[in-house]
């Protein structure tokens, strides 16, 4: 059972997002930035910066390893292959979640976040309840598509830019 589980579900739902102004300040430099992401229902996650530069914006995934986060001034790929991941299921709730950690790059960035670099490490949960079959046991076919799903991810890591 293989799901989009990294900087995506992941940590605010989209709604939530949406609600407020989105904005991003930054200032060329470097340091750490501190990144959350939720992801609800395999939506875009809601992503929330913090460090070198302060920005709320979209995640939306590319491929299996790579991200786009998009905020009003700009953009930047966030490449994170590989990882670990655990899985875990409760027979009688049909709850299941994954834990999950890894490392990532960041770069491609346009607008505001031009020449941008910079790396760290993530770990995230993404937690659901599968559909039930007929004779009630928990349905983990690769294609059972869960009732929800809540994915949050924390990352950090060093960051450079010029703005």
């Amino acid at each position: 059972m293989k799901r989009r589980f990294v900087f995506s579900a992941t940590v605010l739902s989209l709604g939530a997002a949406a609600s407020f102004p989105a904005t991003a300040s930054a200032s060329a430099g470097s340091g750490t930035e501190h990144i959350q992401i939720t992801t609800t229902n395999n939506d875009p996650g809601a992503v929330l910066a913090r460090g070198v530069f302060t920005a709320s914006g979209i995640d939306y995934p590319k491929t299996h390893s790579a991200d786009l986060f998009v905020f009003p001034t700009g953009a930047f790929t966030v490449h994170h292959p590989g990882g670990s991941a655990t899985f875990a299921l409760n027979p009688t709730t049909c709850l299941l979640k994954f834990t999950f950690t890894g490392s990532y790059k960041l770069n491609g960035g346009v607008g505001a976040f031009q020449g941008m670099t910079g790396s760290g490490t993530y770990k995230g949960v993404e937690t659901g309840v599968l559909p039930r079959n007929p004779n009630g046991t928990c349905d983990e076919q690769k294609n059972a598509q869960p009732f929800s799903t809540v994915s949050r991810v924390t990352a950090s890591g060093p960051v450079s830019f010029e703005p």
